[in-house]
């Protein structure tokens, strides 16, 4: 909970205390890059609670993505193949709402391509 609240300080959503970010776009770029894997990491898809990756969806939802909005696809993303209360009880109902209509096709299309390269990549490496 200090480690979420911190970092939350530190991108400027702790409306309670401080409200401007403490950290450059770098760093929070740099935030995405460790908390969010590229399609060729995808087998080791971490589960258990991520406060960075916490924090990134709270950016994306407060709309301060608004430079990068491929980082706010892989932000998403990460939240989907993470799954738990993440994504069940945070990202999915915020994506349902009318206004994200935009980024939730985005997201469905990313993670249905790979969803279908993940199966594609089993079928085929699967001897009958």
């Amino acid at each position: 909970l200090k480690i979420a609240r911190f970092l939350r300080a530190c991108v400027g959503l702790d409306e309670s205390a401080i409200t401007e970010p403490l950290v450059s776009q770098s760093v929070v770029d740099s935030w995405v890059d460790s908390a969010c894997q590229t399609s060729e990491e995808r087998e080791n898809v971490e589960t258990e609670p991520n406060p960075v990756l916490d924090t990134l969806v709270a950016f994306v939802k407060a709309n301060k993505v608004t430079d990068n909005v491929e980082n706010a696809h892989r932000i998403l993303i990460q939240s989907w193949r993470q799954g738990g209360i993440l994504w069940n009880g945070q990202v999915l109902p915020w994506l349902v709402e009318s206004e994200n209509t935009s980024l939730r096709s985005t997201v469905l299309e990313l993670a249905s391509a790979e969803s279908k390269a993940q199966i594609t990549q089993l079928a085929s490496s699967t001897d009958y």
